[in-house]
């Protein structure tokens, strides 16, 4: 009987597994039916093997919920680092239009007098505030058009002081608030040929621009 226990214990964890053969089932289910000492041993197995699905299952959830967390992780991460930029993108599109549409550029006709020159500088410095004036010659524009094309300077070669084709010009830094009234305050005076602003325009197209350029 000692002999055929052992032969039975050493199939228990098969049996409990469901891998034996069914001669070997027969063999195992006969000896447990008058043998107590086995019986209590396929239970001791039985509920070692529950106790180990238990720790697989935690450790599986513990897993799965980690996943998820890891998951969730990243895309808090990423949604964090795209709020970022989108903010710094804005606050770099805005700074832009500030810089670029508290610009003002007078035109000015080629004809133009010193005195109506002078005129359209005392009436913006009269009205307004906080503003900065910078007169640009024709042939300051010119220089500064062919800097712009840089090595393509030769196909601005054929113009000079006689047929400059580029306008002298007053440009003017002010407070936004102030462009538009600067703009109708000026663009009906004697000598100005044109005035542009870039009040209206889409801040990211300002933006867009401004890198392309």
């Amino acid at each position: 009987m000692k002999r055929e226990c052992e032969i039975v214990q050493d199939l228990l964890f098969s049996y409990n597994d469901g891998v034996l053969s069914k001669s070997s089932i027969e063999l195992v289910e006969n000896h447990l039916k008058d043998c107590k000492v086995c019986q209590d041993k396929l239970k001791e197995i039985q509920l070692d093997n529950n106790k180990n699905n238990d720790e697989k299952k935690e450790v599986d959830y513990l897993k799965n919920v980690r996943k998820k967390l890891d998951k969730k992780t990243k895309i808090i991460t990423i949604s964090t680092i795209l709020l970022v930029i989108i903010i710094i993108l804005n606050i770099a599109v805005f700074v832009n239009y500030n810089n670029v549409a508290s610009n003002i550029q007078i035109f000015m006709e080629n004809d133009i007098t010193q005195e109506e020159l002078s005129q359209i500088e005392q009436k913006i410095i009269d009205n307004y505030k906080d503003i900065e004036i910078t007169y640009n010659s024709s042939e300051d524009e010119l220089n500064s058009m062919k800097e712009k094309f840089g090595d393509n300077q030769n196909l601005l070669a054929g113009y000079n002081e006689s047929n400059n084709p580029f306008p002298a010009s007053y440009i003017v830094k002010a407070k936004l608030k102030d462009v538009n009234n600067i703009k109708r305050d000026v663009e009906n005076l004697d000598g100005v040929k044109k005035v542009t602003t870039y009040i209206e325009e889409n801040p990211y197209l300002l933006f867009l621009l401004q890198i392309i350029n």
